[in-house]
Parts: C-alpha cells; sequence; structure tokens
C-alpha cells in the first residue's frame, strides 16, 4: 500500500509540474503573440498618421488654388461660407416651395413639397 502511495505522489508531482511548464509556455506564447500585435498596432498607426499627411496635403487651399490655374480652370474664388449658404437655401425654399404639381404627378412626396420637373 505504501507503494501505491508513493506512486501516487509522484505521479501526482509529475503532473504538477507538467502543468506548471505547460502554463510557463502558453505565457512565453502569448506574451510573443501580444508583442507582435502591439508591432502590427504601432505599424498600422503609422500607416494611418501617413495616410492623414497625404489626406491633408491634398485638401490644401493652395493646393486646389494651384491645381485650378494649373488645368486653366475658370472658377472664381470665394469665401467658405457653406454654412450660411446652407441657411440662406433653407430659408428660400422654405418661403417659396416652387412651381405647384402638374395634375397628374401624384401625391408629394413626405416631407417636401412636389416640384414639377422641366428637364423634358
Amino acid at each position: 500500500m505504501a507503494c501505491h502511495k508513493a506512486a501516487f505522489l509522484v505521479c501526482l508531482a509529475a503532473a504538477l509540474a507538467l502543468g506548471v511548464v505547460w502554463q510557463g509556455v502558453q505565457m512565453r506564447t502569448t506574451g510573443y503573440r501580444l508583442q507582435e500585435a502591439r508591432a502590427a498596432i504601432h505599424e498600422e498607426e503609422a500607416t494611418a498618421d501617413a495616410h492623414r499627411a497625404q489626406l491633408s496635403k491634398l485638401r490644401s487651399p493652395q493646393r486646389i488654388v494651384g491645381l485650378v490655374s494649373w488645368l486653366e480652370l475658370d472658377i472664381e474664388e470665394r469665401p467658405a461660407t457653406a454654412a450660411a449658404d446652407i441657411a440662406t437655401l433653407l430659408t428660400a425654399e422654405a418661403r417659396d416651395p416652387g412651381p405647384p404639381p402638374p395634375a397628374d404627378a401624384g401625391p408629394p412626396a413626405q416631407g417636401r413639397p412636389a416640384v414639377a420637373d422641366a428637364s423634358h
């Protein structure tokens, strides 16, 4: 019986030792994966920064004006007042809904008055 207890204790100790070794291997493997993921994130952030810089360069007003003159386009410069332009359009549309729809046009779309299409 003492031999069985000793064998059991040896097996138990070996199992515990294998568990500790396995846990260490898993921790190292996870650490390597984490390191690779951090490197990939760093790489992607650098790429995103480069793309942001390129986009900023492409949106530059000086570049756009240079392209307009280089392409010899007839475009006049005016201050950027998009919010004011939109507000003016919305108030003008609210005051003047447009011409009445033709008799055979059907019901108007929800939320906007019907506008006759003069392109035909």
